[in-house]
């Protein structure tokens, strides 16, 4: 199994089932737009955006790991 597939199994351990699938923040997506227009600080904001890409490359990693096929090539033989 390769280390990208290990990682990932070991990081899905790390989550309960409510924080996997049915977590309810207790703010909208409207609000967390709102916040983000009304705040001035650029560290939080970077913060925020670092931390948004953090979580895309993992989306993109599992859902890349997940259709993944395998391609067949040609074998060597000792002849």
């Amino acid at each position: 199994m390769s280390n990208i597939k290990k990682n990932i199994k070991k990081v899905l351990k790390e989550y309960t089932e409510e924080e996997l699938y049915d977590y309810k923040p207790n703010f909208s997506a409207e609000d967390l737009l709102k916040y983000i227009e009304s705040e001035w600080d650029s560290e939080m904001l970077e913060l925020i955006d670092s931390k948004i890409q953090e979580r895309l490359r993992f989306l993109y990693t599992l859902q890349s790991v997940a259709m993944k096929k395998d391609i067949q090539g040609f074998k060597l033989s000792d002849d």
